[in-house]
């Protein structure tokens, strides 16, 4: 395993874990650059600011993951009223890393100018776990390849409600505001995808394998440098839509 050291560059954690109003700058680590909750440990977060922090180590067999946070096997995370940003991963999660875990996002919490060298350029979810963003703010956000904003792999429940994703970039890949791959996903709650960005598919959202609903959300000039101006949907995935609107999206 890793040491304390290469975990969690401000805070390591496997018990329970409030921040409130706190500044997390300039930290490093592998996998967590400023927070790294695991094996069972909970995390409540609120009226914070993580900017700056960073975890991966170029050239590393290990994987970085969360550029400000990273929570693996965790029964409960919930982030409020915080800002994530510029934070940076070599990996995945540019801001914030998830595996196996159940989380909240919500109030008036931003995620801008996150930074990933894989995907997920602010958030990555990995493994199982009921993942909800509810009003958060996903601005700004690059990845080198696929989910401009956020990605999922393995299994994970997915859900977004009236959440805004604007100005978002997949460098090389697909998604440039989410990839999704073998999850269950939700859009919900007048959320807006607006000006984001796709090298290949899937100028706001591109899935694979994956069961995506989309219920009174919106979609304007979002690019794909391929298929699917908005929305690219592939291999086994499934889609449905309702009370959704699409405007000036492009595939080129």
């Amino acid at each position: 395993g890793l040491s304390s050291l290469q975990q969690g560059g401000g805070s390591l954690n496997s018990g329970a874990l409030t921040i409130q109003n706190s500044y997390f700058s300039d930290n490093r680590a592998v996998r967590g650059g400023a927070v790294n909750t695991h094996s069972g440990g909970s995390l409540t977060v609120l009226e914070s600011d993580f900017h700056n922090n960073r975890a991966g180590v170029d050239g590393l067999a290990i994987s970085g993951s969360g550029g400000a946070i990273y929570v693996s096997e965790s029964p409960s995370v919930s982030i409020t009223d915080t800002l994530l940003r510029s934070n940076a991963v070599t990996d995945e999660g540019g801001a914030l890393g998830l595996s196996d875990t159940a989380a909240v996002g919500d109030g008036y919490t931003r995620c801008v100018a996150n930074t990933s060298g894989d995907d997920g350029g602010a958030v990555g979810v990995r493994g199982t776990g009921n993942v909800v963003f509810d009003g958060v703010t996903f601005e700004g956000n690059v990845a080198d390849s696929s989910g401009g904003a956020f990605t999922s792999w393995d299994g994970a429940d997915v859900v977004f409600n009236n959440t805004r994703f604007d100005n978002n970039h997949a460098i090389a890949d697909g998604g440039g505001g989410i990839s999704a791959y073998g999850i269950n996903l939700r859009v919900t709650g007048d959320s807006l995808f607006e000006n984001n960005t796709a090298a290949s598919s899937g100028g706001a959202i591109v899935t694979s394998d994956s069961d995506v609903a989309l219920v009174a959300a919106d979609f304007e000039r979002n690019q794909a440098g391929g298929q699917g101006g908005a929305i690219a949907s592939f291999s086994t995935a499934t889609l449905s839509m309702r009370d959704t609107t699409f405007t000036d999206n492009v595939a080129i």
